[in-house]
This record gives structure tokens, C-alpha cells and sequence, in this order.
């Protein structure tokens, strides 16, 4: 009786050649991954800041008062009970996404949510040439495109 040997597995070849196929894929992908988690951080930051310019104008309508919107540093955005020098009632930091925002003139939002002339505010990621910006219409209309 002859016996017959079945080979099972896989050879350290067809191993090997998998895990460099592998490699060179990943290697393609690494900077697509990391261009996506940049972009995706900018919008995150642009979000963030049309959140807060509108918790601004949401602020101004039902408190009956001016609030105004600011600029501290780079990176955050802090809204403040009356004019610029009163105490500060909420914020966004944008640290956390990475971005900075490029300095803008302190606005105010009326008890009525109306702004005297419309803001544009740049949101930056610096690994990145792109930039996405959020406006404000002098009717308080927010728009983050």
C-alpha cells in the first residue's frame, strides 16, 4: 500500500508574495487615509463654528440682548453676554479638529438676530491648501457651505 502525502497550506512564498502585495497597497492608500482625516477635521471645524454663530444669534434672539461673537488666539471662538469686554457664555475650541480660523472683526448679533453688515470667517487646516469658510447674512442667516 502506497501512501499518498496531500500537501495542505500555503507555501512561505505564496505568504511572503501576499504580504508584500499587502504592503505596497497600504503604502498606495496611507496618504489618501491621511488626506481624508485632515479634510474631514476641517469640516468638522467649520461645523463647530457655524454651530457657535448660530448658539451666538439663537443667544441674542432669546435673551433679548446683544451678544457678541469673538475671536481668542486662533483656534477659539467664544461668544460674550453684551459687547466684547463682557463675560464670555460659551465657546468653541477648534483645537480639537486641528484648525485654525483666520482673524475676523468681533460682530454682534441684536435682539432681533440681525448682524449690522454679513461676516465671513475662514476655517484653515494647515497640512492642507483648502480652506471652507461659514457666512453670516445680515439677517443672522448662517451659511456653511
Amino acid at each position: 500500500m502506497r501512501l499518498i502525502r496531500q500537501n495542505r497550506g500555503f507555501s512561505i512564498i505564496e505568504l511572503l508574495a501576499t504580504v508584500v502585495i499587502y504592503s505596497i497597497l497600504f503604502a498606495v492608500a496611507l496618504p489618501h487615509i491621511q488626506n481624508l482625516r485632515l479634510m474631514s477635521g476641517l469640516s468638522s471645524g467649520q461645523q463647530a463654528v457655524a454651530a457657535a454663530l448660530l448658539r451666538a444669534r439663537w443667544l441674542a434672539i432669546n435673551r433679548g440682548g446683544q451678544h457678541t461673537v469673538t475671536l481668542s488666539g486662533s483656534n477659539l471662538v467664544q461668544i460674550h453676554s453684551g459687547n466684547a469686554s463682557a463675560a464670555v457664555v460659551s465657546s468653541a475650541d477648534l483645537s480639537n479638529y486641528g484648525v485654525t480660523v483666520d482673524s475676523f472683526t468681533a460682530f454682534a448679533f441684536d435682539v432681533r438676530g440681525f448682524v449690522p453688515s454679513s461676516q465671513t470667517i475662514t476655517v484653515r487646516q494647515a497640512a492642507l491648501p483648502a480652506t471652507k469658510t461659514v457666512t453670516v447674512g445680515v439677517y443672522g442667516k448662517v451659511v456653511a457651505p
